[in-house]
């Protein structure tokens, strides 16, 4: 029953993420550019 469980999180985990890839890419995204436009400025 225990390892059962373990699976089934692993899937949705993964289920999740793949959901999310694309939001969480373009956040990552955004925070990159975010840095980049901050390290500009301080030149």
């Amino acid at each position: 029953m225990e390892s059962s469980h373990i699976h089934l999180n692993n899937f949705f985990l993964k289920c999740m993420f793949f959901r999310c890839g694309a939001d969480f890419e373009r956040f990552i995204r955004s925070l990159l550019k975010y840095n980049a436009l901050e390290d500009f400025s301080k030149v």
